[in-house]
């Protein structure tokens, strides 16, 4: 949940030391808070320390650890009388509303708040501005009768002009009509919500709970609360719900418009516009079921049969276009599926719970619940936590059958209902309720088959790669229980993702391998025993397919991820594979940032230290390779880990290897050049230096950077070997000749020679 608040409250909050603006991300005309202070928003706390700053008493409001509505509800009560003191009130039909998650609501209510809090403070200033100006009066005119200053004391004081009476005073303004008030009040209202037409005030919902309340029947309840959001004539409001279902469907999904019905262009509307059509009036009927839901439940407890035409009715909002819609659709069939769920059992209260299954998972001509919820998934990917909710209310005591039965056959492809499956069995796991009926009556087994019998190498490619993504939510979300199951680590989910990993199709072998990396940070987060395992699994792929470029891309790019996250994570063995395979079958400019990360690990020990540093030393060298871009590259890490390990032994030997293949170089240009001059400036390598002279330079500028390290043990030992390299250079070509390179390289070398030279002074006087 992340709410949005007009700029001007945000600043309000921020200027009075409530907020911080990091607190806050710019989205306009509005800002959106981030996720803590919106959770803080939601459950009253915030609100309850800000009137308490303000001399507000507050009870005593509870830090939401376990974010349920009960502990929302019972933080918002104690805030309550201190809005109604300021001026606020919070009825019951919007505290509900905020509650269930309303985004909207609680957003106008703090802006209210703010607004009140700030004209108290206005007020305030006002009268103690006047007071001090009334006293100053005072005390002058006491003075000034002291001193009887009075230029003409026979001149009669000057009155005051008479005041005007209050009746003549009032008749004095010209009073606005009916029509055009309300024609004032609603361009304000416009105005207010031209930034924003999801907008929706608190006083917005006008709800006559009393009307609804003596509903004497389902029907008479929808047809009440929908001539109150439709603005329609009861006749027809029951028409609606009785005859004209198609056209109640048509106004859900598609918009008022659309079903030609009026006022759908009402200025009081709380969802935009959506393909033109305004759904506002279908949301606050939908808001409206939700704030009565319980008048709704005790008249469906003495008409059990009234339960599927009241579903049906409701389930054509999982199919709207708008997503409000959708969201408060949700949450009236979670809310019903939950307090049914509570009441099952012998009598009226199982029959209704037993309804609300066959509605939800019984085929219908206008299909099933399942069905309308699945569309409400496909078309608002951003409902996944209400549909969540659906699902954990409606299908305790079901499980098996929705994933045997109603969950393939409500998808017309088997690639659509594997990847439901996989998207969906993790959040319903993380109930402990549904997670241990799911091992009682055997799911999680029918579910193993399932993507066994699914992820062969002749099934359809889409059909194998969905079942690969289920294998990895199956041992994500069990990762125990699969190991009693037999068949090899995860119950056989091990090998059938690394032997997808290596599949020559590139689809196939990428599932595979995510499903790997999805396992193993899930495992490394809760420190579960089989980690190590399948860290390993994950090098010997790397070693093993270390040739196959984009393979090992994927993996090195998704390791270091992994290792960035969890720097608990040993990193020795990955070190050693790879550093053989460098050796062996070279790199590739992307291969570098793993390295970067490896050299940084916390857990890069010494020994696997000094590997990476001899392998980057090799690949600093003058002499590697054809491409001279990886000498700067690698000299990157060759420099971290220097400065990591640099007490080590192998670190000077690997400098001074490196040093000495460089000047090696730059000696035998001087020892073979024909001595001519070059007109080319020496401060920049010139055209006509060759790629040797160009990775020689390189590995200067590497050296360069170990040096301003200021490394004493490793700057004396380079010194000494840069002074005799410049020397032997300098005594072979005497008149500066060699070439542009070789005239590069000599500054180069001085200029070093002089670093290190200069951070030995520095280091003597310190």
């Amino acid at each position: 949940m992340a709410v949005e608040i007009k700029r001007s409250v945000f600043k309000w909050l921020v200027t009075n030391e409530y907020l911080l603006p990091s607190n806050g991300k710019d989205k306009g005309a509005f800002i959106e808070l981030d996720r803590r202070i919106s959770n803080q928003c939601q459950g009253a706390s915030f609100l309850a320390d800000l009137l308490k700053s303000r001399g507000y008493h507050v009870g005593d409001v509870e830090n939401l650890h376990e974010d349920s509505p009960a502990a929302r509800l019972y933080n918002w009560n104690k805030v309550c009388p201190a809005l109604k003191q300021l001026g606020v009130p919070l009825d019951n039909d919007s505290k509900s509303l905020i509650i269930a998650g309303d985004e909207e609501v609680l957003a106008e209510l703090l802006e209210n708040t703010v607004n009140a809090l700030d004209a108290l403070h206005k007020r305030g200033n006002r009268t103690a501005q006047r007071t001090s100006e009334g006293r100053q009066r005072t005390s002058e005119g006491r003075r000034s009768r002291a001193r009887g200053d009075r230029s003409d004391r026979s001149e009669p004081l000057s009155r005051s002009p008479p005041r005007t009476d209050r009746s003549s005073r009032a008749g004095s303004r010209e009073p606005l009509d009916r029509a055009e008030r309300s024609k004032s009040v609603r361009n304000s209202s416009d105005r207010r919500r031209t930034a924003s037409p999801a907008r929706a005030p608190v006083q917005d919902f006008q709800l006559d709970a009393d009307e609804i309340s003596h509903a004497r029947s389902c029907q008479e309840y929808l047809a009440l609360s929908l001539k109150q959001s439709f603005g329609v004539s009861l006749q027809q409001a029951m028409a609606l719900v009785t005859t004209d279902t198609e056209q109640l469907a048509t106004a859900v999904t598609r918009g008022l418009k659309e079903a030609g019905l009026g006022q759908y262009s009402s200025g009081r509307r709380t969802s935009e516009m959506t393909h033109g059509h305004a759904f506002g009036n279908v949301v606050r009927w939908l808001q409206h079921i939700f704030a009565t839901v319980q008048v709704l439940l005790r008249l469906l407890t003495h008409s059990p049969p009234s339960l599927t035409p009241v579903l049906r009715a409701l389930q054509h909002g999982f199919r709207s276009a708008d997503y409000d819609v959708a969201l408060w659709t949700s949450r009236i069939v979670a809310r019903v599926g939950y307090d049914l769920s509570s009441w099952s059992g012998p009598g009226p209260s199982g029959e209704l719970w037993r309804g609300c299954w066959e509605w939800f998972a019984i085929p219908a001509p206008l299909g099933s619940g399942f069905e309308a919820l699945a569309c409400c998934h496909q078309t608002h990917v951003e409902v996944k936590t209400s549909v969540v909710s659906v699902l954990a209310h409606m299908i305790p005591g079901n499980v098996r059958n929705l994933f045997a039965r109603v969950i393939p056959d409500s998808f017309s492809s088997a690639p659509a209902a594997l990847n439901f499956l996989a998207e969906y069995l993790g959040p319903l796991a993380a109930n402990l309720a549904l997670r241990a009926e799911m091992l009682e009556d055997n799911t999680v087994s029918m579910l193993l088959q399932r993507v066994t019998a699914d992820a062969h190498d002749l099934a359809p490619e889409p059909t194998h790669v969905a079942a690969l993504g289920l294998a990895a939510e199956i041992w994500k979300a069990f990762p125990a229980e699969l190991d009693s199951f037999g068949h090899g680590l995860g119950g056989g989910i091990l090998t059938l993702l690394t032997r997808a990993a290596v599949l020559p199709r590139r689809a196939l072998a990428v599932a595979g391998v995510s499903g790997l990396l999805l396992v193993l940070e899930a495992a490394v987060a809760a420190r579960q025993p089989h980690a190590p395992a399948l860290f390993k699994a994950i090098v010997s792929l790397l070693v093993e397919h270390y040739t196959n470029t984009w393979l090992r891309t994927l993996l090195l790019k998704n390791t270091s991820r992994l290792l960035l996250a969890h720097p608990r994570i040993p990193v020795g063995a990955v070190v050693d594979a790879t550093m053989r395979q460098v050796v062996v079958h070279g790199v590739s400019n992307r291969d570098f940032d793993f390295f970067m990360v490896l050299s940084q690990h916390p857990r890069l020990d010494a020994p696997a230290g000094e590997s990476m540093l001899v392998a980057m030393a090799h690949l600093c060298g003058a002499k590697h390779g054809a491409r001279p871009v990886f000498t700067r590259v690698a000299g990157r890490v060759f420099v971290s880990l220097v400065g990591r390990f640099h007490a080590r032994e192998a670190a000077i030997e690997s400098v001074l290897a490196l040093a000495r293949s460089t000047l090696r170089l730059i000696t035998h240009r001087a020892k073979t050049s024909p001595g001519s001059k070059s007109p080319s400036s020496p401060s920049s390598p010139g055209k006509n230096m060759d790629p040797e002279d160009i990775r020689a330079v390189l590995s200067l500028e590497v050296l360069e950077k170990v040096a301003h390290l200021r490394l004493q043990n490793i700057n004396s030992s380079l010194a000494t070997v840069v002074a005799a390299a410049l020397k032997e250079v300098t005594d072979e070509t005497p008149d500066g000749g060699g070439g542009p390179g070789l005239l590069t390289l000599t500054h180069r070398l001085g200029l070093l020679l002089s670093l290190l030279q200069r951070h030995r002074r520095h280091s003597h006087d310190e």
